[in-house]
């Protein structure tokens, strides 16, 4: 059996004291199209965010939302 390319992606991290993550995958700022006018979050884009984090992302980080 061969070693994981990335042995640590998994394994718990904290961003200093008081933030600790469960593994070190991390969703970046991005677009989904789903913003409501004025650029306020819409059920649509919690609903995608918390899809992201159920699928093992530890921490996501928040852009601006671009209304339809």
């Amino acid at each position: 059996m061969t070693a994981p390319r990335f042995p640590r992606l998994f394994t718990p991290i904290a961003i200093g004291k008081s933030l600790p993550l469960r593994n070190r995958i991390v969703v970046s700022p991005h677009t989904t199209g789903f913003g409501e006018p004025g650029g306020y979050l819409s059920q649509a884009d919690a609903d995608y965010k918390e899809a992201r984090a159920r699928g093992g992302a530890a921490r996501g980080v928040a852009s601006r939302q671009a209304p339809r």
